[in-house]
């Protein structure tokens, strides 16, 4: 049974898709309106010259706050259910190697590496970038310190707690800026409503995406080393 289901829903999936305009088709719906005024207007509108981040974090701003819940709440589903598994275990699982090589290494390029997570993020006006990557790459950083330098030393600066309560920070600041739109009459997340007088339309947009930016960050950089020490044991 459940494989006729499978197949009558490949089934139903393969016909939805040959009613789709081609791969690159430039008389498709999108490609006639809606990207044309992305491509015309966005600059004028956010004072970023980067389409996509305009796109992600101010035109489409709903979706991309969606996408940001959606990684928070799934990190905490998976992180309660890991606590709950391992039965408070709090054992050290990861040990400094006790190498100076690995020990210098790793202190020379952690540097560098936060650096470029936050020139990604603040990049993304510009080019490639923004907060999801930026989030990234300061997991790996984070992670990597965790791994060369050991838990009991690395947990001083960046503890379970800490990373949970920067998800959450992250999370709270991207509504905020949403919110802070209402009081002006302006609709939730409408940059050019936010109440900072002296400020032009687009100056707000520009400013907004950047802050939202950070805000996204955050909230990924804090679920994802959340996750990774409920994955190797630890608790909240």
């Amino acid at each position: 049974m459940n494989r006729l289901v499978l197949v009558f829903f490949l089934a139903l999936l393969l016909f939805a898709e040959s009613d789709l305009p081609d791969y690159g088709d430039p008389e498709a719906p999108a490609s006639l309106y809606i990207s044309s005024t992305y491509i015309e207007d966005s600059l004028e509108d956010t004072q970023t010259p980067n389409i996509v981040t305009a796109v992600l974090a101010d035109y489409r701003g709903y979706d991309t706050l969606g996408e940001t819940v959606v990684i928070f709440t799934a990190g905490l589903a998976v992180a309660l259910i890991l606590s709950l598994s391992n039965g408070g275990d709090s054992r050290p699982l990861f040990r400094p190697y006790g190498n100076p090589v690995v020990d210098s290494i790793a202190r020379l390029i952690a540097p560098p590496i936060l650096v470029f997570a936050l020139y990604v993020i603040a990049h993304g006006h510009y080019g490639p970038g923004g907060g999801f990557q930026g989030g990234a790459i300061l997991t790996g950083f984070t992670i990597l310190l965790r791994l060369s330098l050991g838990e009991a030393y690395e947990h001083l600066r960046f503890s379970p707690q800490v990373m949970t309560a920067l998800g959450s920070i992250g999370l709270l600041v991207f509504l905020s800026v949403g919110l802070l739109s209402l009081p002006t009459e302006s609709e939730f997340l409408d940059y050019g409503g936010l109440p900072f007088p002296g400020i032009s339309s687009s100056g707000l947009h520009y400013l907004a995406i950047l802050v939202v930016e950070f805000g996204i960050g955050l909230a990924v950089w804090g679920t994802l080393v959340a996750l990774f020490d409920r994955l190797m044991g630890r608790q909240a």
